[in-house]
Formats: C-alpha cells, sequence, structure tokens
C-alpha cells in the first residue's frame, strides 16, 4: 500500500482522526535523514505518548510541547494532570499487547487509539486547527522535568512521588525567600531540576540519599556518560551546595548526628570540586571564545537576510495587516515576531533575556530622542548595575511593532500577559525562545542557523573596536557592560592582530639579514617630522628628540635654562605658538628643559662635591623634639645670620633630579612673606596661598612654582630656624 491512513479508512472502516494517528502510533514513519552527519550530544530519552485530551488521538514524542496547542497554560493544574495522564496511558500501553486490539475495536471507532485507553478519562478541550498544528512554531519547548518525574514515578510509588515533590517544593520555597538569597524563579527551577536528575543517577527517590558519602562519586559517572562540559558540572554542584545550607538551616528534613557530620564532610567535598573544575571551564570559554571567531556576522549575511525573502515576506504582512483585517495565521505569527526579534537584536546587540523581558507598557511609554524611539526594559541581567536596557527604534521599526502589538499580538492573547513578544499559545517567550526565533529566521533566510544573539553582540563589539574605538564607551552603555568586559570577553579580532603585529615586529628584530643598527634609528628619527601625541599614547610613549626640536627648545627657553626659573605654565605658553615645538607634550618638554638646566649647572660647578655631615648630638635631637615654640621666635628669627652654619640640615625632599630651584630673591621673599608660618603652625596649602596671595610678589611665586616645591622650601626654613635657636639655648 501507499497511503496508510487512506487505506484503514477505506478498507478498515477507521475513522480519520484514528487512521492519522496509526502512522506514529506504530512507529512506521522513516527517519529523518540529514545531509551532514552531526554528533548527537546525548541519547534521546523521549517516547511516543498518546494525547490525552479528548477528540485528539495524536501520538507525539514532546507531550509538554503538544499540550500547547491545546492552548493549556503551562503552569495550571491542568497542564500537569495532562502529563500524568499521559505517563499513566504509557505505562498502561506497555503492558498491554498490540495484538490484543481486536479489529473490531477499530471499525467501530470507539476509541481511536486503541483499547489501551479505555481507562484514562479523556477531557474536552477546544484544540487549534490541524494545519496550524501541523505548520509548527519556531519555539522547541523542552520535557526536561517531565521526564525526570517519569523516571522518578518508575522508580517509587505514588506516595514516595508526592513525598519527594513536597520537600522539593519546599526548597524552591526557601530559594526564593532572604534565607536562599531571593533567587530568581528560573534558577529555582534549575536547581530542583539538578537534584532530580541526581536522585535518578542515584536510583533513589528520597532526598536524604543526597547525603550519602558515594553521592559526588555516583554523579561524577552520570556527567562522564552525558558528556557533561565543565560548566554544566559546577552547576550541578553549586545546586548540591544549596541543598546543603539549605539542610543545615533549616528543619525541613530531619538527619541524625552522624549524617550530619556526613553533609559537613560533603559541603567541603563541593567546595573542592567547584575550584577543582575551574580550570577546566576557563580553558573550554576561552576554547570557545576562540571558535566563535568564525561564526561572527558578516556585513554580507546582514546585507542577505534583510534582502531575503521571508524578511520582504514579513514587511509585506505587516503592510497588508496594517491596511486590512487580516486575520492572522501561525505562519503569519511566526514570520512577523522572528522578523522583528531578529532586527532588533541586529540593531541593538541586546541579551536574549531583554527582548524576552520586555512588556507592552514599557513599549508604549518609550520617549523620542533625536527622532529615534527608546525602550527602557527594566528586568534584565544587569539591572542592579546599569539600570533600564535601552532599546533603540528606528521610526519605520517602531511603526512595525506598532502594528503588531495592536493588530497581531491581540490576536494570540488566551489569558492576562504583559510580556510584548508572545508564543503562538499566548505565553511569554523565554531567553532560550528569543534565541531559537532568531535562528529560525535567520535559516529560512538562507544564512546558517547557528547565531546566537551572544555572537550578535560580540560582532558588535569587535566592529566598533577596530573601525570607531571613539565609541567603545557608548557602545558599552547601549549593550549594559563595563568596557573591561567587551576587552576581555567580545573582543577577538584584536588579539589576532595583535599577535600578527608582534609577531612581524620579532621577525624583524631576530633576522639576522636585516640587524636594526641605531645609526638608522637615528636617521629615521631625524628625518622624520613630529607625530602628534594624543590621548593615552601621551604619557606612555616615550619622547624621542631629534636634533632640530632640541636646537629649537634650548633656542626658545635659553633665559629660563639658565637661571633655572621653568615652570609648566610657561611651557606650555611658549610652545603653543611655535611651528616646530607645537606637537610636543607640555609636560616632556618641561622635563626636557629641567634636564637642560641640570645639564648647564653641572657643567658651570667644580668637579668636587662634598657629602653633609652630620654634627648634632644626641642631646641637641631631643632638646630640638621636646622643644616647644619660643615666644620670641620671631625676633630669633629676624637676627638669622646669612653666613650661619647650615650643613647640618637636611634641603627640601624632592623625588626629582633637579636641585636649587629657587634662586636668592626668591628664598628672600619666601621668607619675608611666610615668616609667621615657618615660626609655627601647620604648614598647609591655604595658609601658604592665604599668605602669598596677599601681594604681587607672592602670586608671581605661585604662579611660577608649585605649592608642593614652596611647602618643602617652608620646611627647610623652618628646620634652620629651630636650628639656630637650639645653638643659642
Amino acid at each position: 500500500m501507499v497511503h496508510i491512513p487512506r487505506h484503514l479508512r477505506e478498507q478498515h472502516g477507521w475513522t480519520t482522526a484514528a487512521a492519522r494517528s496509526a502512522v506514529q502510533k506504530f512507529r512506521l514513519r522513516k527517519p529523518i535523514q540529514s545531509s551532514v552527519l552531526t554528533a548527537k550530544k546525548c541519547r534521546d530519552y523521549h517516547k511516543p505518548r498518546k494525547c490525552p485530551v479528548e477528540n485528539c488521538s495524536s501520538v507525539v514524542m514532546h507531550m509538554s510541547s503538544h499540550l500547547q496547542s491545546h492552548r493549556i497554560p503551562r503552569a495550571s493544574p491542568l497542564y500537569k494532570d495532562m502529563l500524568q495522564k499521559a505517563r499513566q496511558i504509557a505505562r498502561h500501553s506497555a503492558d498491554v499487547s498490540e495484538d490484543d486490539v481486536s479489529e473490531d475495536e477499530h471499525v467501530s471507532g470507539d476509541t481511536q487509539c486503541g483499547s489501551d485507553t479505555c481507562d484514562v478519562t479523556r477531557i474536552s478541550l477546544p484544540s487549534v486547527d490541524e494545519g496550524e498544528q501541523q505548520e509548527g512554531d519556531a519555539i522547541v519547548l523542552t520535557e526536561t522535568e517531565s521526564d525526570l518525574d517519569a523516571e522518578i514515578s518508575q522508580m517509587c510509588d505514588e506516595n514516595s512521588r508526592l513525598q519527594l515533590e513536597e520537600q522539593l517544593r519546599q526548597f524552591e520555597d526557601w530559594m526564593r525567600s532572604p534565607d536562599g538569597g531571593l533567587k530568581n524563579p528560573k534558577s529555582v527551577k534549575q536547581h530542583a531540576s539538578q537534584l532530580r536528575a541526581i536522585l535518578i543517577s542515584e536510583r533513589k527517590a528520597n532526598l536524604s540519599a543526597l547525603w550519602d558519602n558515594c553521592v559526588l562519586d555516583t554523579f561524577l559517572s552520570y556527567a562522564q556518560s552525558k558528556a557533561f562540559l565543565p560548566a554544566t558540572v559546577k552547576a550541578y554542584l553549586n545546586s548540591l551546595r544549596h541543598f546543603y545550607i539549605y539542610v543545615t538551616s533549616t528543619n525541613s528534613l530531619h538527619y541524625s548526628d552522624e549524617e550530619a557530620k556526613n553533609i559537613e564532610q560533603l559541603k567541603q567535598r563541593v567546595a573542592a570540586w567547584t575550584t577543582a573544575f575551574r580550570k577546566d571551564c576557563c580553558k573550554h570559554q576561552q576554547k570557545k571564545m576562540s571558535d566563535d571567531l568564525n561564526r561572527l556576522v558578516t556585513p554580507e549575511q546582514l546585507r542577505q537576510f534583510k534582502s531575503s525573502d521571508i524578511a520582504m515576506c514579513a514587511v509585506k504582512l505587516i503592510g497588508t495587516i496594517c491596511t486590512t483585517d487580516h486575520l492572522v495565521s501561525q505562519t503569519d505569527f511566526v514570520t512577523v515576531r522572528d522578523f522583528l526579534i531578529a532586527t532588533i537584536a541586529i540593531a541593538n546587540a541586546s541579551r536574549s533575556g531583554v527582548l524576552a523581558n520586555m512588556t507592552l507598557q514599557e513599549f508604549q511609554k518609550a520617549r523620542v530622542v533625536d527622532g529615534q524611539n527608546v525602550v527602557s526594559v527594566s528586568d534584565h541581567k544587569t539591572a542592579s548595575s546599569y539600570g533600564p536596557a535601552k532599546i533603540v527604534l528606528t521610526r519605520t521599526l517602531h511603526s512595525w511593532m506598532v502594528v503588531y502589538a495592536t493588530q497581531i499580538r491581540t490576536q494570540v492573547l488566551t489569558k492576562e500577559t504583559t510580556e510584548f513578544f508572545l508564543s503562538w499559545n499566548g505565553d511569554r517567550l523565554s531567553s532560550g525562545q528569543v534565541t531559537r526565533c532568531v535562528q529560525a529566521i535567520w535559516k529560512k533566510a538562507g544564512l546558517p542557523d547557528d547565531v546566537t544573539l551572544n555572537i550578535i553582540r560580540k560582532t558588535a563589539v569587535s566592529s566598533v573596536h577596530s573601525q570607531r574605538p571613539d565609541m567603545t564607551t557608548q557602545l558599552a552603555d547601549l549593550m549594559c557592560h563595563r568596557v573591561s568586559t567587551a576587552q576581555k570577553c567580545y573582543r577577538l579580532v584584536e588579539r589576532e592582530k595583535t599577535s600578527m603585529e608582534a609577531s612581524k615586529q620579532l621577525a624583524d628584530l631576530l633576522s639576522e639579514d636585516s640587524p636594526l643598527e641605531t645609526s638608522d634609528v637615528e636617521a629615521h628619527t631625524s628625518s622624520a617630522e613630529p607625530v602628534p601625541c594624543t590621548g593615552d599614547n601621551i604619557r606612555s610613549q616615550r619622547m624621542i628628540w631629534n636634533e632640530v626640536q632640541l636646537a629649537e627648545l634650548r633656542s626658545l627657553f635659553d633665559e629660563e635654562i639658565k637661571l633655572n626659573a621653568i615652570t609648566v605654565n610657561a611651557v606650555r605658553t611658549k610652545i603653543k605658538g611655535n611651528s616646530v615645538l607645537a606637537t610636543v607634550d607640555p609636560r616632556k618638554a618641561y622635563d626636557r628643559l629641567r634636564h637642560e638646566a641640570s645639564a648647564y649647572r653641572k657643567s658651570a660647578e667644580p668637579d668636587s662635591l662634598s657629602l653633609p655631615q652630620t654634627n648634632e648630638t644626641a642631646a641637641e635631637r631631643i632638646a630640638r623634639f621636646l622643644k616647644r615654640k619660643a615666644p620670641d621666635c620671631m625676633n630669633e628669627f629676624e637676627d638669622i645670620d646669612a653666613e650661619a652654619d647650615t650643613d647640618s640640615l637636611v634641603g627640601p625632599s624632592s623625588n626629582q633630579t633637579v636641585k636649587d630651584i629657587f634662586t636668592a630673591e626668591n628664598v628672600t621673599l619666601i621668607v619675608n612673606l611666610c615668616a609667621s608660618i615657618i615660626a609655627g603652625g601647620v604648614v598647609s596649602d591655604d595658609r601658604i596661598e592665604a599668605a602669598l596671595n596677599k601681594s604681587a610678589a607672592g602670586r608671581q611665586l605661585l604662579s611660577c612654582f608649585t605649592v608642593f616645591q614652596i611647602k618643602n622650601r617652608i620646611k627647610y626654613e623652618r628646620r634652620k630656624l629651630q636650628s639656630k635657636v637650639l645653638r643659642k639655648v
């Protein structure tokens, strides 16, 4: 026969629904043969199950996804009841042989899927059109939790299963409380699911099995059989750590003193294992970052997506729905929704969670900034650090989303939902489903379907860092992360470029055929024009002076070099209008002038220099430290002889190599204007500036020297005064 359902209808009198489901029920359909052979990550444990909904004779592998086609909310008690009935049908059908089904039952049509469904009560629910059901949505819903429940149901009786579910529910409530850290509902669900998986690996349905001494070893074997990645193993260990904290901090579970010791030991082992897997996690992360280089989105792919048939079809659908009353089919809804999500992701490089959590109210409150509509999404990954995430929409894109919100989204609403993007069943999308929406529309455009929103973010950062480095801060604000995060995790292309440049330079330096001579460098620097230094390069690169620049600098500051009267303000003013020195950083010119002044003084001084001698005795040092400010210190200060012995005094401290920056006139001026500060009291910046600002000569000193330099000179003069007073005593 060629068409089995038609044969069953015409020759055996089967009903249309029963005949249609026969191919799937009896596993007669051929498996899909992919042209590209790819190794599966893990074994598929899904089993064919009959739908428990009345008037639905479908036999499906993913029951949780199929129940969504009946518009059953996932969080409702009816949804859980349907999954439980589907498992009962599967267990009952395993005990009943197919040979026991008589032909009369099929002919009568009373039981459309066989006698194995007779004992199960079916509930009548409205179902979607068959054509729309076969069309399929772009969303693939996993039923990991339901599969784990099925495994646990096979391991224990109903009472034990209900007791385990109640204990896990209490653990989830604790995780959501302040004691458990107010965890995100998604994280709470993941922790509970991972605990179920560990129990299945132990083949036990009691939480007390989680503090057995062999639980970690058994889990490691289970992880190796499943080929878990290091980060996945760490996630399971983290769930165990939270569970042990929950057990020891609450009285929900009872355990003996010996078991309490085991729990403490397991907590230490879990911490040690987590640390041990950290290195493997980092290695895998670095490998993934390297592999992502070949997956970055190219400009050609973006142009192909924008001009693809599926993109044009989505735009035409939006125009048609905007002008006429159009009843949206599932295919039309999925096409428009996926197109809008992909377009927003490309334009804003946002995380998938931002698009999943954007609400209709937030879209309606969008602000207009410079002709663009900016939507603020408050619920996202880094909201506590950066505030609401910003989604910038052009006028055209905003008008498309208005059509989606007012005329398309309303046709799939089955309940009150605040999220902007919904599934065909009216439920909110998760972050993973948003990624699959982008992959689906990407594949329909004839592009590789391995694109993710994280790849789009990496592409955006790499492009901006390489082509517009001045926009890195603005891009970090748009993407809600630090610039250092982008440089550490996303800047992939720049690393290859810098490595290539370093390799070329290293080859030139180590080459024996063309050694780099010093004379060549000097000839190159002397003939080259001055290179402007801007930004971070000013102080990170060393200034190389050529002969033209040095001659101009010495000629322009000849008098200042001889008098050692060099200030940054004077240097900045003089070189600003000079054609040769205009591109030189003032600070580097100042440092060079100080070096020239020091060299000039050394050439004028005798070669023999003597080190200072310390003549102060221990008694004199004690007297100096204990000496109080004498009331007539001002009179003593005025009688200081210019030729007093100051060999025992240490001059002003300075980290610079240049000495004697004050001339004799400057010293006399400081002593006269700051006499009260030298006499006693706190030597502060405020007192010095107040004393010098009283006269024009003092203000001139402040313009030529820094307050720090003047303060050191005042301290030095104070020590001279104290030494003179002690000698007289």
